[in-house]
């Protein structure tokens, strides 16, 4: 696993425990934090759009 993978997992895993614990422990949300967490799963979804289509072409390549 790159280290950029596991670093994006650890971001997945802690803005999962977040919200878990905002729900199990009815924690009052701010906009900043929603914002927060927004912006955490926002990253992981461009890094990996990016990765998917690096390894595409990575692959496309490969193959010619």
């Amino acid at each position: 696993i790159l280290p950029v993978t596991y670093g994006v997992c650890n971001v997945m895993k802690r803005s999962f425990v977040i919200v878990i614990s905002i729900i199990v422990f009815g924690t009052a949300v701010t906009t900043k934090s929603v914002a927060g967490i927004t912006i955490a799963l926002m990253g992981v979804l461009l890094y990996s759009t990016v990765k998917y289509r690096e390894d595409s072409k990575a692959k496309k390549l490969k193959a010619t």
